[in-house]
């Protein structure tokens, strides 16, 4: 889980996206956040058949009503063979 915050006076939604879609699954692309509030984002990972045992995504935090990109993250995920 990731927090996203809002820093504004009022409610917001943001829209939630992942540079690796296939790899990083978000639970719920929309978050509603209450004034000056918080609320997790969940998300999950799923196998990959890549090679590469280490793998940089993004995720994107943007306004849901005009898409204008307030915050993003980078994730460093590591794949261990099981």
């Amino acid at each position: 889980k990731i927090p996203i915050r809002n820093s504004y006076g009022l409610a917001k939604t943001f829209r939630i996206t992942s540079s690796h879609p296939e790899i990083v699954k978000i639970l719920d692309q929309l978050i509603t956040v209450p004034a000056m509030g918080k609320m997790p984002c969940q998300m999950y990972c799923m196998k990959t058949s890549h090679l590469q045992k280490n793998m940089e995504t993004l995720l994107y935090i943007s306004d849901a009503i005009t898409n204008a990109q307030e915050e993003a993250y980078s994730l460093t995920l590591v794949f261990e063979a099981s």
